[in-house]
């Protein structure tokens, strides 16, 4: 069997991001062994984003006649489900009125 999945996380580094933050960021990624993709300081979210969604991750497992997974009957695998999940306060900037599980741009 393939191995299990880790759960991948992502990060855009900011030049003036607390210590505090990246302590509980490391912290975190070792405690729970998660597969953290961190993109440099400068990097769109945007940018990044397509960069994540390229490089999607397909599973071993070929399903050549199962287009179900999205493996366009190629011998490609399935790929892996894909979410992202954020948080806005409400004070950021472009929160206007945006509700709870609402996208946070037009991406």
């Amino acid at each position: 069997p393939p191995p299990p999945l880790r759960p991948r996380v992502i990060y855009f580094d900011h030049p003036d991001e607390f210590p505090e933050v990246l302590d509980l960021l490391r912290a975190t990624v070792s405690r729970y062994d998660l597969d953290m993709v961190a993109f440099e300081s400068g990097t769109k979210f945007g940018d990044g984003l397509d960069v994540l969604v390229r490089s999607q991750p397909r599973s071993a497992l070929s399903h050549d006649d199962d287009d179900g997974g999205r493996g366009q009957g190629q011998g490609q695998g399935r790929l892996y489900p894909m979410a992202f999940v954020l948080g806005t306060r409400t004070s950021d900037p472009n929160a206007g009125s945006q509700g709870k599980f609402a996208p946070s741009s037009h991406y």
